[in-house]
């Protein structure tokens, strides 16, 4: 719950994992404490060689905004410390993050390798757009991220050609995975764009569930990349 959270963050100074995922008694409060006692641990130099590698904040529902922005500042510090923060960001099924917070994180989250922030499909239907995520074409694109390995953005109503085509331009030299499937506004145009631009080291696609992709596009990628799996 968010007390233990608040004594995470003021006692376990190398912690380098943290899985939250399902945990429906964290809230804003007890990350916000978990943060801020990481924080201060950063500016005196005690989080051993770096801090916080990997979090998973998946299915929390009630850590939105202040989660973010909480995260958002302890990277700030921990990245003039140390020079590199957080690698592995899981946030699966948070629709309460603001696209504020989001823009705030990746400005400060600036080593994040595997990230993932995708709708739980078997509880977001059609009719409940409240339970979508608010990453978006404009975060896509405004936001400065160019490290990122392994994408899941599964289900991102609000993402398509435009976010997309923009992350992989941004991301190009290291993108090993994709995963935009049931992005239902991505068409052929992020094929033909990921068969011009993508680097050597891509190898994993998902574009299930995008009704707007057609063979064509299929076809034009498969005639210029060929190192799937």
């Amino acid at each position: 719950d968010d007390i233990a959270m608040i004594r995470f963050g003021k006692k376990c100074l190398r912690l380098k994992k943290l899985d939250i995922s399902r945990c429906e008694k964290v809230t804003d409060k007890g990350m916000i404490g978990f943060f801020e006692g990481l924080k201060n641990a950063a500016g005196l130099k005690l989080c051993g060689d770096g801090g916080l590698r990997s979090l998973d904040l998946s299915s929390n529902i009630d850590c939105g905004g202040p989660t973010v922005e909480a995260l958002a500042s302890y990277e700030k510090v921990i990245q003039s410390v140390y020079g590199k923060g957080i690698e592995e960001l899981k946030m699966n099924g948070l629709s309460m993050v603001t696209a504020e917070a989001l823009m705030a994180m990746w400005k400060t989250c600036t080593s994040i390798k595997r990230f993932e922030m995708a709708v739980a499909l078997k509880q977001a239907v059609t009719h409940r757009k409240s339970m979508m995520p608010h990453i978006s074409d404009e975060i896509l694109i405004e936001a400065q991220y160019h490290t990122l390995v392994d994408v899941t953005l599964s289900g991102c109503c609000l993402i398509g050609d435009d976010g997309v085509c923009s992350l992989v331009e941004k991301c190009c030299a290291n993108l090993v995975s994709v995963d935009v499937s049931y992005c239902g506004l991505v068409t052929d145009k992020f094929l033909y764009y990921l068969a011009q631009y993508s680097g050597k080291k891509l190898r994993r696609l998902n574009v299930s569930g995008c009704n707007k992709i057609t063979n064509q596009g299929i076809i034009a990628l498969c005639t210029n990349y060929s190192k799937f799996e």
